[in-house]
């Protein structure tokens, strides 16, 4: 059944950058992917469930246009500063 609303992407995975293992049987994985013909950045939650041996992708993510790449690096080390700032003053 198809939800109402709910865009089908037509993305493909190009290559596989960089995993992060979270715990037994999830992983975030951070992938180069085509998305409508496009290169995309594509950081993503990975779980296995359902009986199935391989990881699957969940909704859990983001896709991000090269153009914007900057600006995401850019956020996630200004929230990496105020991370550990918080931490800090505990």
């Amino acid at each position: 059944m198809e939800r109402k609303g709910r865009r089908r992407w037509n993305l493909k995975e190009i290559e596989v950058a960089h995993v992060i293992p979270i715990r037994e049987g999830e992983e975030i994985r951070f992938s180069v992917i085509e998305l409508d013909g496009k290169p995309r950045a594509d950081i993503r939650y990975f779980a296995q469930w359902g009986g199935v041996d391989e990881m699957q992708a969940t909704t859990r993510g983001i896709i991000v246009n090269p153009e914007k790449f900057d600006d995401v690096v850019e956020g996630v080390a200004k929230l990496r500063a105020r991370v550990q700032q918080s931490g800090e003053r505990r």
